[in-house]
């Protein structure tokens, strides 16, 4: 994952929606404007997290792309560009890897931290519950993906 978030900064500034079915795939589905107009990006994800293709069912579930972390200073609201990599599972377990990149959109060597919900670390601002969410509001997204947006 965090090999694809590098790979993925220089093609552009949309982020994607993954989703892991087995140890070997990772399908890809880009957030662009079409898709995440047509429903909020949680209702998406969670609908990704109870999604089925070829009869497999989605095992984990998260984004990875370039966004703008945002910060409250003393000067008002400081946006900084990140790479951020995020993996939730059905059990709710979840991994977060972020690298903050300078304003050339190039990764700084001393920023990137990794946040772990095994670890006891607090769940990162909008992300993640869409397991739960998808069970709750019975969101079921089924798709195919194209052999482009699968990466072996």
């Amino acid at each position: 994952m965090v090999q694809q978030a590098f790979e993925r900064a220089p093609a552009g500034p949309a982020p994607a929606a993954v989703v892991l079915r087995d140890d070997d795939t990772v399908e890809l589905v880009p957030l662009t404007e079409p898709l995440v107009r047509e429903a909020p990006l949680p209702l998406l994800l969670a609908g990704l997290s109870q999604s089925v293709v070829d009869e497999r069912r989605a095992r984990a579930v998260g984004v990875i792309g370039r966004f703008r972390m945002q910060r409250r200073t003393d000067r008002g609201v400081v946006g900084v560009p990140v790479l951020v990599s995020f993996l939730e599972w059905s059990d709710c377990r979840w991994v977060s890897w972020r690298r903050v990149l300078d304003p050339r959109g190039q990764a700084l060597g001393d920023g990137e931290t990794w946040h772990r919900a095994v670890d006891g670390d607090a769940l990162p601002d909008g992300l993640g519950r869409w397991w739960s969410l998808g069970r709750r509001t019975g969101a079921r997204l089924d798709f195919r993906p194209a052999p482009s947006e699968t990466v072996h």
